[in-house]
């Protein structure tokens, strides 16, 4: 019994000593170690403050680094100005305090990378990075190295399969990754895989469609997706048929549209009826929404109703169709308050990038019915109706019908 208290005294000096140590490894790992010197996370700071030294990178947490220039700088990547053999360099000074890491504690994975990046063998240093992935999927640095070989490799299966893994378990680390998981999305043999991955509900979807759709490069592969797969997020519809039409692919906005919205035209005979829906624009129609110059369809989209305040106006309803082949008439039914304010009101057709119009007629000449004489020499149109309430006059107010359109 006499042994138990001395045990017990150094069982507790050990216990304390090692979670003062654990206190102290961010902070201060030379003291954590020098409290309880078999603390391999404190080594692996060590090695880490060094390699992030060794490269002028400021330290802080990881994955990212800003440079003496002020650029953000990747621990893994060659970026930013970074040499890739300025990274092995670094790592080599590391390697030692790495190696003494995971000889008192295996699974840590920044001492996996830096151990990888210090390898000069490129079979074993992917070898070195598969193996710690398996070991540790949760660690962005070192799932960043993985994706590094992934790229390195040309193999954008395996990249897509490691990002979707990450951001799974980090999707709030999504904006770090999307730039590479776009890369992949912009090459067209991805694109079956990509309709798998985004047809189902993965808690970082959306927010990468959010991304990728303000993406020029990405749109293309987008829509070939789209039109694959069900995908229940509208605002990404909207944006993908607008944005296709602005970047000039308006035939393959068209495509989307027919897809996933409700045309606002029907035909028969010849005619072409447009009610008032707003729900995919620029085929469905762009309505001003302005406190003092206001115009909303009604529940069932026959009919648009207006409100135009004193010094306010300008384009009140614009969409984009299919040019007619030939001559036709534009019909807009209109009930205006005051009457005289349809003097105020204009129908304007121009082609679809088009600075100047190439027909623009009040409805006080027309009572409403337009007829354009020459089809344009353009395969789309934008229609715009505009009205203006002049400074010191009345408001205007009113409603209109459905356009309808009948080829001559």
């Amino acid at each position: 019994m006499w042994l138990v208290v001395p045990v017990a005294l150094a069982l507790a000096f050990f216990s304390g000593a090692h979670a003062l140590s654990s206190v102290s490894t961010r902070t201060s790992p030379e003291f954590a170690l020098a409290v309880f010197p078999g603390n391999g996370l404190a080594y692996q700071e060590i090695a880490y403050r060094s390699f992030v030294g060794g490269m002028g990178i400021a330290s802080g947490p990881p994955p990212s680094r800003v440079g003496r220039s002020g650029q953000s700088v990747d621990a893994t990547q060659g970026s930013g100005g970074v040499r890739l053999e300025d990274l092995q360099r670094s790592a080599m000074a590391a390697r030692r305090a790495a190696l003494i890491a995971l000889s008192y504690e295996p699974l840590l994975p920044k001492a996996h990378v830096l151990l990888a990046l210090s390898e000069r063998d490129a079979s074993r240093s992917k070898q070195i990075i598969n193996l710690a992935s398996l070991l540790n999927r949760r660690d962005t640095v070192l799932q960043r190295l993985v994706l590094q070989t992934r790229v390195a490799d040309g193999d954008y299966p395996a990249m897509i399969e490691t990002l979707d893994q990450m951001l799974r378990v980090r999707p709030e680390r999504g904006e770090e990754f999307y730039p590479v998981l776009n890369e992949a999305l912009r090459q067209e043999a991805t694109i079956p895989q990509f309709a798998e991955l985004l047809g189902k509900p993965l808690p970082w979807r959306d927010r990468f469609l959010d991304y990728a759709v303000g993406q020029p490069s990405a749109l293309p592969s987008l829509a070939a997706i789209r039109q694959a797969i069900v995908i229940d997020h509208p605002v990404f519809d909207q944006r993908l048929i607008a944005n296709l039409a602005n970047a000039g692919d308006v035939a393959t906005a068209q495509i989307i549209y027919n897809f996933v919205g409700q045309s606002t035209f029907s035909s028969a005979s010849g005619s072409r009826e447009a009610n008032w829906l707003a729900d995919y624009p620029p085929f469905d129609w762009t309505l001003a929404d302005e406190a003092r110059f206001r115009a909303q369809t009604s529940d069932d989209g026959r009919i648009l109703e207006f409100n135009v305040a004193p010094g306010n106006g300008g384009v009140m309803a614009t969409k984009l169709m299919a040019s007619p082949a030939r001559a036709f008439t534009v019909t807009v039914p209109a009930d205006v308050q005051p009457s005289g304010a349809l003097q105020d009101m204009k129908l304007i057709l121009r082609c679809w990038g088009d600075a100047e119009p190439f027909f623009e007629e009040l409805f006080a000449d027309r009572n409403g019915e337009f007829l354009v004489e020459n089809a344009p020499s353009c395969q789309y149109m934008q229609l715009e109706i505009t009205a203006r309430a002049w400074t010191g006059s009345a408001s205007i107010a009113g409603h209109l019908e459905p356009v309808v359109i009948v080829d001559r």
